[in-house]
Parts: C-alpha cells; sequence; structure tokens
C-alpha cells in the first residue's frame, strides 16, 4: 500500500484520490446509524437535560433569574474580537447569568458528554478500521477509563487561552494604568502583541481542528497531551485537506438527515393527521398541541394552543411524551452520524499526515504482548546459542504463585 510521506507542503493532484479516502469519508455518516451508538447518543441527551434543568431551578433558587445568551458575533460593548467574545466573552457571560448551570455543565454535564461519545467514536473506529463490532458496553468502559484525557483534551486549548488573557490582563493592570509605568507598558506592549497571536492561532486552530481531538484518544488510546498535539499538527500540517474532509463528510451527514429527518417527520404527521380526523376539534387541537410542544425548536413548538383543560390537557402531555422519543431519536442520530464522521476523518487525515494505515487501531493490551512475544523470542534465541537467559529475557509466567 502506497503511503503518503512528503512532509514539504507540497500538493500533488493524485494525492485527493490516492487510496481513495474521499468516498470513504462521504458515506461515513452512514455508520452512526446503528442502534447501540444512537441509543447511547439518546440516553447522554437525556441525563444532560436534566442536569441542566436540576441547573436551571438552582439558579432560579439563587436568584439568576435574568441571564441573557450573548451574541456570538460580538461582545456586548461592541468592542474586542470574534475570537476573544467566543473563548472569554461567552464563558464569562453565562458564569454571571447562570452560575450553578455552569458549574454543573463544566464539571458534570462535559466530563459525561464527553465518555458518551468518546464511546461512539470507540465504536464506529473499530468498525472502520478492523470491520469488528464491539458492544456499547464495552466502549463506554474504554471511554469511562479515558474520561480525564477526553476532558484534558477538549478544555486544554481553552485554558491555555484563558491563561494568555489573565496573563494580559494583570500586566496591563501593572504596566498600563499607573503614570510613568505606563511608558514602561508601551515599550513592552510588542510581547503583548506576541502572546494575543499565540492565543489568536490556538483558538483558530482549535475551531478548525477540535473535532479531531476526541478521536485522538478513542482511536489511540492517548492521554490529553497526546490527543492536542495529534489534532494540532494534523490541523496545522494539512488544514485543506482537513477542511476539504471535514464539508464532505457534513454533505454525507446532510444526506443521512434528510432521509431521517423524512421518515420520522412523515411518521409523525401520519399519526397526527390519521388519528385527528374523527377525533373532533378538541381532539385535533389537543394532538396539534402536544405534537407541536414535544419539538425543541421554537419554529416548530411555537403556536401551540394553550386552552386546553382537564384530561384534555393530560392527553396532550401524553402524547407530547410519546411525539418525544421520536424526535429526541432524531437528535441521537444527529449526535452519532457527526461522531461517526470526526471519528473517520481523523483516520483520514492521520492517514494523509502520518502514513498511518486506517486500519491500526490502538487496543487495550497492544503493548505488554508486543513486549512479551519480544521477551520470548530473546529467549529462544539464547536457548539456541547455548546460553542461559537472562532474568530479564524471560517472559513473565502468568501461572506461578508468588513467594511470600
Amino acid at each position: 500500500m502506497k503511503t503518503e510521506s512528503r512532509r514539504d507542503g507540497t500538493i500533488q493532484l493524485a494525492d485527493w484520490w490516492e487510496d481513495l479516502l474521499w468516498p470513504r469519508v462521504l458515506a461515513a455518516a452512514a455508520l452512526g446509524l446503528r442502534p447501540g451508538r444512537i441509543g447511547l447518543a439518546f440516553f447522554g441527551m437525556i441525563l444532560v437535560m436534566g442536569i441542566a434543568w436540576v441547573g436551571g431551578k438552582i439558579d432560579g433558587w439563587m436568584g439568576f433569574t435574568t441571564g441573557v445568551m450573548p451574541s456570538l458575533s460580538a461582545t456586548p460593548d461592541g468592542g474586542p474580537t470574534l475570537l476573544f467574545n467566543w473563548f472569554v466573552g461567552i464563558p464569562v457571560a453565562c458564569i454571571k447569568g447562570w452560575p450553578a448551570t455552569t458549574v454543573l455543565g463544566v464539571f458534570v454535564i462535559l466530563p459525561m458528554w464527553l465518555v458518551v461519545v468518546g464511546a461512539i467514536s470507540r465504536m464506529t473506529a473499530v468498525e472502520f478500521a478492523r470491520g469488528e463490532f464491539i458492544t456499547w458496553t464495552e466502549a463506554l468502559s474504554f471511554s469511562l477509563a479515558r474520561m480525564r484525557s477526553f476532558v484534558g483534551a477538549i478544555l486544554g486549548p481553552v485554558v491555555i487561552i484563558w491563561v494568555i488573557a489573565l496573563i494580559l490582563a494583570a500586566a496591563g493592570w501593572l504596566l498600563l494604568h499607573w503614570p510613568w509605568v505606563n511608558v514602561l507598558g508601551g515599550a513592552l506592549y510588542g510581547i503583548a502583541i506576541i502572546l494575543g497571536i499565540a492565543a489568536s492561532l490556538i483558538g483558530i486552530a482549535y475551531i478548525v481542528g477540535h473535532g479531531l481531538l476526541v478521536p485522538a484518544v478513542a482511536c489511540e488510546g492517548s492521554d490529553a497531551i497526546d490527543a492536542i498535539q495529534r489534532a494540532y499538527a494534523y490541523t496545522l500540517d494539512r488544514p485543506v485537506r482537513l477542511i476539504v474532509y471535514t464539508t464532505l463528510s457534513c454533505l454525507g451527514l446532510v444526506f443521512v438527515m434528510v432521509v431521517a429527518s423524512a421518515i420520522v417527520g412523515g411518521g409523525i404527521g401520519i399519526a397526527y393527521l390519521s388519528a385527528g380526523t374523527w377525533a373532533g376539534p378538541r381532539g385535533q387541537e389537543m394532538i396539534l398541541s402536544g405534537t407541536s410542544a414535544a419539538f425543541p425548536i421554537p419554529m416548530f413548538s411555537g403556536g401551540a394552543p394553550e386552552t386546553l383543560e382537564g384530561s384534555y390537557a393530560r392527553g396532550a402531555w401524553l402524547i407530547r411524551l410519546w411525539t418525544m422519543i421520536p424526535v429526541y431519536g432524531l437528535l441521537a442520530c444527529l449526535v452519532s452520524c457527526g461522531m461517526s464522521c470526526t471519528t473517520v476523518v481523523y483516520l483520514a487525515i492521520r492517514r494523509i499526515c502520518d502514513g498511518q494505515d486506517t486500519a491500526e487501531l490502538w487496543v487495550p493490551g497492544m503493548i505488554e504482548g508486543v513486549m512479551q512475544e519480544s521477551l520470548k523470542g530473546r529467549a529462544q534465541v539464547a536457548a539456541a546459542a547455548g546460553m542461559p537467559p537472562s532474568a530479564a529475557d524471560l517472559p513473565p509466567d502468568d501461572d506461578a504463585a508468588e513467594e511470600p
């Protein structure tokens, strides 16, 4: 098999169809259409919504009921920059507006969600690389053992940006706030620009390549530092290729979700129209209210009747509960297929940058097994030469009893 090993940044047209990676990337979303992966995403979403609901209740009890989600395009005062708003402004606004929900989000929801998507990524990687299937319990166990790596990989670059921002803020207070001292601050302002450029580079590479972080841990079994190093190296080495592969995977994801949405939406529509044919005006209103309230998107849930009372209100609540199952199942399908896309994109871009075959996947015990085979080989060579093997060359005897 040919491998791409050029490190000089040159691009050849043959690189784009060598080993036909792009068709596999385009079809990656279909790997998410597995019951175990969709089920993991579904129950993960239920847990996230439950914990977020608890956080909202605590915020309301504490009196934080006026929190407003900041704009993603500009800071509230119309200043700094887009990157500063994304990485600093929005987290600060969340802490001020919803402190309890934000704390639960960082310390409970984020680790739990990363375990779920990490398990989905691991299941996809095993199927894509080896054509094998692992159970959701095996994948979840694998992911739970690496929860700290997942969290560290996702939060590591953000923490670095925050540290740089805090250093610059402290330096600004110390060197630019006081008369005459601010002259020294102005002379040293070039250092602030250098740190700002470094933070900007980290932030832009994070936005482009953040989808590689979770698959790096799931595929390599690596720690957070190694996952960040891999993701940033691949992003900076082949940014155009990464964007192209990501776009192709998104096209496949859109196709899969359009088909799935047509099936689910058609089923809900048939149930709504058929059941309401002879249900009468109040029954139709009950079905409309329950069906509309099940959608989390305002454009679909808006305008639901609010005049139901008695048994009709209870019936609408039950209809809403039943309708939420396929609706949130569709969202779980989006999560599962999206994680499958990022996992395949990671394996493809790793193949391009490192020349490592997409079938190569780290499994627990790989290093130990390789070491044991090596020791056995050394012992056999020593025996053939008529030399007694040393203790270091002998493979471990698993059946030997331990001496006291």
